[in-house]
């Protein structure tokens, strides 16, 4: 039996339907779901505010991965192919949904994910699917060269 990570709780689940689980040589051991809990509050013991040292902060992007680190961005390619994997196969799908023709995600696409997300934040439009739009009043073409609409 694994145990999954969840302090809180007594969920097990039989390593055998955990390796036949896995999609694209996933593991699912954590399972994405509600928060039922509380979160715990841990006790700082540190020295409060910004702590680098010899680093050039000149240009925004240099602050930006100060915080949006490589090992940031793995993380999220990581639990949004175990997000999609879980959720393709918690239920079935209707004919037509797009996640019959889901593809993991990697490095690169989150990068121009939270790229389009900062242009969306910046640029504020009244309907998501404007950003794709042929006409020049809304579209932005640094979106669409980067990722289409469907797999935004």
């Amino acid at each position: 039996m694994i145990t999954t990570r969840d302090d809180n709780a007594n969920s097990t689940e039989d390593e055998s339907s955990l390796e036949e689980a896995g999609t694209h040589g996933l593991v699912n051991v954590y399972k994405w779901g509600p928060c039922k809990d509380s979160p715990i509050n841990f006790q700082f013991h540190g020295q409060s505010g910004l702590q680098i040292n010899n680093v050039s902060l000149s240009e925004p992007y240099d602050i930006y991965k100060q915080f949006v680190t490589d090992d940031v961005v793995d993380l999220i390619v990581r639990e949004t192919n175990r997000y999609a994997s879980q959720l393709i196969q918690s239920k079935p799908l209707r004919p037509r949904s797009l996640m019959h023709k889901w593809v993991g995600t990697n490095r690169q696409e989150i990068k121009h994910f939270l790229g389009i997300l900062l242009i969306m934040g910046i640029n504020k439009l009244p309907k998501m699917r404007l950003y794709w739009s042929c006409n020049d009043i809304y579209s932005n073409e640094r979106i669409k060269k980067a990722m289409t609409r469907n797999r935004f």
